[in-house]
């Protein structure tokens, strides 16, 4: 069948783009007779009904392989959409931003019933801001799962990071560490509620004011583990003894970096990570991390996109679920930091 595009629907009925969405995705503020007549458009540019056009709901992520949390989400969230009789497709939006918003449209042109926009970690925006111009712009139901866009429009699904953070802190802190350190990834614009403001905030709440200037060190990597591996010369030079990781592959990065330099964890450094992969309990030694709910925001996303026109409006509040604390084999009590490496051993 000729692909037929939301413009050629609304060329023919003669309204407007934002009208045939909101008539496929049977919204509001659409009066009988423009609803017919798009009908009408949609039968005779494209020979099927207009429910078998919007059945389809848009994952959108920016990755799979490197944030394996990303794709337990969107593995959870498929199963939720097809409860409901929809049919998810999966979108992993290309680096180039024409090629993205292009993709993206490709999407909404075959008439989506909304989107999700998935991430692993808390993000202002990893998304194009064309590919987010898309859905606004028609009017077309989206929410984001593990961050949320600037403008605030949209409904947001996520852990409480902020709880995620402290939780990593506390646990380390107990455990005698006064220097811990924060890996994340340089490509992200983390949440001030969830990611480095978080993290600062955690440590001065929980290990008082002098915390902000001598007790946390942030480091920027990739979210893989050559970005994990690159960080374990400075995290060492800089004396932690205890480290946070916003994924599992820059967990695992940092245990194999150290087992190559002659240290080990726990014994040299404690290591925990966010995203807490089935695979994490069968490492050696087997990673303390701070598990997301993944059903739970799987099964509230889905259900808040499918809501009525209220629910997914601009102003609505985020909907938060508290992590859990997994504490394995990666973390113990505090031995005295390793020399210090030469700077230019750095990042081996």
């Amino acid at each position: 069948m000729t692909r037929v595009r939301l413009a050629d629907i609304a060329r023919k009925a003669g309204v407007s783009e934002a009208s045939v969405s909101r008539v496929l995705n049977d919204r509001q503020g659409v009066s009988p007779k423009m609803r017919q007549t798009v009908l009408d458009a949609v039968d005779a540019e494209t020979g099927r009904s207009a429910d078998r056009m919007a059945r389809i709901i848009a994952l959108v992520t920016t990755e799979l392989a490197g944030m394996p949390v990303v794709a337990a989400l969107v593995q959870e969230l498929e199963q939720a959409v097809r409860q409901y009789g929809y049919v998810p497709a999966v979108y992993v939006q290309p680096s180039d931003a024409v090629l993205a918003r292009e993709s993206f449209d490709l999407l909404v042109e075959h008439g989506v019933a909304g989107a999700v926009f998935v991430s692993g970690w808390p993000c202002t925006t990893v998304f194009s801001e064309d590919t987010l111009a898309g859905p606004a712009a028609l009017g077309l139901p989206h929410l984001f799962v593990n961050g949320r866009d600037m403008s605030g429009d949209a409904p947001s699904v996520s852990v409480d990071h902020r709880a995620a953070v402290r939780m990593a802190v506390r646990h380390l802190h107990e455990l005698g560490h006064s220097r811990i350190g924060l890996v994340v990834g340089d490509t992200r614009r983390p949440l001030p509620d969830g990611g480095v403001d978080g993290f600062i905030a955690a440590s001065q709440e929980i290990r008082g004011a002098d915390a902000a200037g001598e007790g946390h060190r942030v480091y920027h990597t990739p979210s893989t583990v050559a970005g994990g591996r690159a960080t374990v010369g400075t995290l060492i030079e800089d004396g932690c003894t205890g480290v946070v990781c916003d994924s599992d592959l820059t967990a695992l990065g940092i245990v194999q970096a150290l087992r190559e330099r002659g240290l080990s964890v726990p014994e040299h450094l404690s290591v925990i990570t966010f995203t807490d992969s089935p695979f994490m309990e069968f490492t050696r030694p087997p990673l303390t991390a701070v598990r997301q709910p993944v059903g739970p925001i799987a099964a509230a996303a889905v259900v808040t996109l499918l809501s009525d026109e209220e629910t997914c409006g601009p102003g609505h509040g985020d909907f938060l679920f508290m992590p859990e604390l997994i504490v394995r084999g990666s973390t113990s009590t505090r031995r005295p930091a390793p020399e210090a490496v030469p700077a230019q051993e750095r990042g081996a």
